[in-house]
């Protein structure tokens, strides 16, 4: 008799399945590689910053593109940042980009090749789309606490695809 507690008690936590555990620690987002095709990277002069971005917007404008940046929250996102660049003269790019939840139906690399801050200073030099030509976006949508891998984009400065603004 002495022995039934000790008994229930070890097929208690034999039951027991973590149903209460914090979930698995994924941040959102995606990540990929970009690949600059070569030769086509153009003069430092026309390079002024060099980001990937992820739209909730499709399709875009001038004033949907400053306005989707400066929102808060924000509807567009810019990667590294706006402060930074991705790398400059290079053949490919790793990248892990860390979003909220959200349908993102535009992600493409834009290429800002001048002084002003305008939509005319901006263009589109890489598309996360279809095979197809020209290239049409494909959207992603981001999860809670998944991370999609495999968003890969190629970079060719001499034939941008479709410019969304």
């Amino acid at each position: 008799m002495r022995s039934f507690p000790v008994i229930a008690l070890f097929l208690l936590l034999l039951s027991c399945d973590g149903g209460l555990a914090p979930p698995p620690l994924v941040e959102p987002g995606f990540g990929g590689t970009l690949t600059f095709a070569s030769g086509t990277w153009p003069p430092q002069d026309s390079l002024v910053n060099l980001w990937l971005v992820a739209s909730q917007d499709y399709p875009l404008d001038s004033i949907k593109v400053f306005t989707g940046i400066f929102s808060n929250p924000p509807r567009i996102y810019v990667y590294p940042s706006l402060t930074s660049n991705l790398p400059f003269n290079v053949d490919t790019v790793s990248y892990s980009f860390l979003l909220p939840p959200a349908e993102y139906k535009y992600i493409a690399v834009i290429q800002h090749f001048n002084n002003e801050i305008n939509a005319r200073a901006l263009r589109v030099v890489g598309l996360y789309g279809t095979a197809s030509t020209p290239p049409e976006p494909v959207s992603l949508t981001v999860r809670d606490f998944e991370f999609s891998r495999n968003i890969n984009i190629t970079v060719n400065f001499h034939k941008p695809p479709p410019q969304p603004f």
